[in-house]
């Protein structure tokens, strides 16, 4: 049986709204989320959003996103913040960045927003998309970002995807489909996040590949890699 994941849920912090958004995440087929965090989060917060998923049946995932404005920044980040969260997420805004972050093995999702429409957006391109076949990093499509726009943003937003996914595809880009969700209307179904993909001449059981296999493997490898045995990929100490 095909276990879903969602890696972007940012529940506000009143707790009932996010037991609530939680809630409705595992009634609608998820076992496992990541719930952004900011990089000051402390333990007692993860804590408290932990136990509201274990309450309803979901794996929890630790994951944090970054806007950094230079590559310089960037690596100060990930060396603060990689062993203290199980998902490393860059928002792309330059090109400095966005290649620095797709050649980076501690990178794990590289997002370029299509939020806001004022500003000029970066795009996922060939350069990037060979650097990160080589790090193991997915690109993620952000599901709120795109359909929360109004209806010709929205047909843009769409239309660059498909762009985009094509050339990963083509490239062996890992693809990761995520709901960006703040609230319960946020919240999308396993099948209907996966849906996005259509547009991409894939078939059925890869389309639902990015809300499932591909998520979960990213978080079983970061998950080995902040245990205390680890060493490096293919060596651990035993005994």
């Amino acid at each position: 049986m095909r276990s879903y994941t969602d890696l972007n849920l940012r529940p506000r912090k009143n707790t009932e709204e996010a037991k609530m958004m939680l809630g409705i995440a595992a009634d609608i087929g998820y076992s496992k989320v990541a719930v952004s965090f900011s990089s000051e989060a402390g333990k007692e917060e993860i804590k408290k959003t932990r136990a509201l998923c274990s309450h309803v049946g979901l794996d929890m995932v630790t994951r944090v996103d970054l806007q950094p404005e230079s590559s310089g920044a960037l690596l100060k980040a990930l060396g603060n913040l990689r062993g203290r969260f199980e998902i490393i997420a860059v928002h792309c805004t330059t090109k400095d960045v966005s290649r620095q972050a797709a050649k980076d093995r501690r990178v794990d999702l590289l997002n370029f927003p299509h939020a806001d429409p004022t500003k000029r957006r970066l795009y996922f391109d060939h350069q990037e998309a060979a650097l990160a076949c080589k790090s193991l990093c997915a690109l993620e499509i952000d599901a709120c970002s795109i359909l929360n726009n109004d209806p010709v943003q929205k047909a843009r937003a769409l239309a660059t995807m498909q762009k985009e996914t094509t050339l990963a595809i083509k490239l062996d880009v890992p693809i990761v489909v995520s709901s960006g969700a703040t609230d319960r209307y946020g919240l999308r179904t396993p099948r209907d996040l996966a849906s996005l993909l259509t547009l991409v001449d894939v078939d059925s059981d890869s389309i639902l590949q990015a809300v499932s296999e591909i998520p979960a493997r990213i978080v079983e490898r970061n998950r080995a890699k902040l245990q205390s045995s680890f060493v490096s990929p293919g060596v651990r100490i035993v005994g």
